[in-house]
């Protein structure tokens, strides 16, 4: 039995959500045509985007 990527991310973000934090939002995306060494510079780019990003009233990340 073969486990791929995909499934092992949703797993992990699956025990991250279990973890039920409050203040701990998860979400999961699969970036299509990366593989390991680049995908460090799509990630940070997302990160620092959510980060800075402003907040709408319906509490969505901008």
């Amino acid at each position: 039995m073969t486990i791929t990527a995909s499934e092992t991310s949703s797993r992990f973000a699956a025990q991250l959500a279990a973890r039920s934090d409050p203040t701990l939002r998860i979400r999961s995306v699969e970036i299509a045509d990366e593989f390991h060494a680049t995908v460090p510079g799509v990630v940070l780019s997302r990160a620092l985007r959510t980060f800075h990003s402003t907040t709408k009233d319906d509490g969505e990340v901008c």
